[in-house]
């Protein structure tokens, strides 16, 4: 028997626990999962063009992204040398790497939070009971 596309497997019903984490530096946003891609994929590729295309964004958001990382983290977190004959290239620096660690971090941990607070809500929505207020 077919499914319809708006009915859903029966372990993805009831309630579900979602978040989403990035690094904000005063207020504005300084890394989240697009520009870590960005980072990621200059640091396999070498070059901000190859990585924009990779990530599906424009050169220009790339860089727009990677301006946006540096003024704010008030240092270069990529070192590019501009294009030509030689053709140009791109390195995170060693803050860059940094940063790029520390996004990771925050994923995973982020990760495992919801996986545990997921159990939690789901356990009770099984139950039918409603979450008792804390009392810290």
């Amino acid at each position: 028997m077919a499914r319809t596309p708006t009915e859903r497997p029966r372990e993805d019903r009831g309630p579900r626990v979602r978040v989403r984490a990035w690094i904000e530096w005063d207020g504005e946003t300084f890394i989240g999962p697009g520009r870590a891609r960005l980072l990621e994929a200059i640091d396999r590729l070498g070059s901000i063009t190859r990585a924009a295309l990779e990530v599906g964004v424009s050169y220009r958001t790339a860089w727009a992204w990677i301006d946006r990382m540096n003024r704010l983290a008030s240092g270069r977190l990529v070192a590019a040398s501009p294009g030509g004959r030689g053709g140009g290239g791109a390195v995170l620096t060693p803050a860059g790497r940094a940063v790029l660690q520390v996004h990771r971090r925050l994923v995973q941990e982020a990760a495992a939070f919801t996986e545990r607070m997921d159990r939690e809500v789901r356990a009770i929505g099984a139950r039918g009971e409603a979450p008792q207020e804390s009392s810290s």
